[in-house]
């Protein structure tokens, strides 16, 4: 991973911010200028398949923050300039969720913030190998071989909400993600006071149950006697 490929997400005043894809095989180097012969060493160019958000076009260049980029190189094009109106997003597709990264690195585990949720959405701002980096931080596309997020893309206009929804689930998914988010940090920030809720609710729910069941023995019984 590489965590320093990536463009800026700011965009010309007046202008809608545009999408360029590499699809140079062998990536393409950054450089200090229009000039295909100055190279810019501090920052390593993207690679095949990356996405980046770009700052303007000019002619055959695209200005990004890290340096400028080529749109043809030896009479090859090796970037394709995406649709304007359009906005990269990615669900997550793993039961168990995913965690944010500080950086480009599976050690690097952001711990205060909670991951998205199974077929939750995410806004992606530039897509660097099998990471994406979002406005919380970063995120695998794939963890060991098994894929985690899929990408697509949307419209600029679309009233779609970056952190969607499955289809029918409506407020109860809502509270079922803010309970998850909420617990996530407790047991990060509070072990103790965590464990001891947990044994609150536990009792309260055996508590509840066994009342019910009082309950229900009480009024079922009088109208169907045991039998001997």
């Amino acid at each position: 991973p590489r965590p320093k490929d990536a463009c800026s997400s700011s965009t010309v005043e007046g202008e809608m911010a545009r999408w360029a894809r590499c699809i140079g095989h062998q990536g393409v180097a950054f450089r200090r200028s229009p000039n295909l012969a100055d190279r810019q060493v501090a920052f390593a160019g993207p690679g095949w398949n990356d996405f980046l958000r770009v700052e303007a076009v000019e002619g055959e260049w695209l200005r990004c923050k890290h340096g400028w980029l080529p749109l043809v190189v030896s009479g090859q094009r090796v970037f394709e300039l995406l649709d304007p109106s359009q906005v990269l997003r990615a669900k997550c597709i793993s039961p168990q969720g995913v965690a944010y990264r500080h950086s480009a690195n599976f050690a690097d585990r952001n711990r205060d913030i909670a991951g998205p949720m199974f077929q939750e959405i995410v806004a992606v701002q530039e897509r660097i190998g099998d990471w994406i980096h979002c406005e919380k931080g970063w995120l695998p596309l794939c963890i060991g071989e098994q894929p985690v997020f899929e990408l697509f893309a949307t419209l600029t206009n679309s009233e779609e909400a970056p952190h969607d929804s499955p289809e029918g689930s409506g407020w109860i998914w809502f509270s079922v993600c803010t309970f998850g988010r909420w617990s996530y940090m407790l047991v990060n920030r509070c072990p103790t006071l965590a464990v001891c809720l947990a044994s609150i609710t536990c009792t309260s729910v055996w508590v509840t149950l066994q009342l019910t069941r009082t309950l229900a023995r009480g009024w079922w019984f009088p109208w169907f006697p045991l039998r001997r």
